[in-house]
């Protein structure tokens, strides 16, 4: 079950997330500000993102990766498969059958 407080709804939390984000936003020398409007979104998502390690919808992690060149290693960072892999690994496992 997952942990909920009063009528709010369990969000995951990924601390690694947030610190990658935080470090290659850095390292690029760009504001929050910046990487929202490269990433089309509202400088809070960032802000949620950096701090408390949000995980966003797979389309916002895969521009927020593609915002540092890239986009794959973004996906992995959040938590998600790259398709590519996941197409590969299908293929895998309808050989193995």
């Amino acid at each position: 079950m997952l942990p909920t407080l009063g009528a709010s709804v369990y969000k995951p939390r990924h601390t690694p997330w947030g610190s990658w984000v935080r470090d290659q936003r850095k390292a690029a020398k760009m504001g929050k500000r910046d990487l929202a409007q490269a990433c089309d979104v509202d400088p809070s998502l960032i802000t949620l993102i950096e701090r408390d390690g949000h995980v966003p919808r797979r389309p916002v992690a895969l521009r927020i990766g593609e915002a540092f060149g890239s986009p794959e290693l973004g996906l992995v960072m959040a938590g998600y498969v790259p398709v590519r892999f996941a197409q590969t690994l299908a293929r895998l496992v309808r050989r193995s059958q």
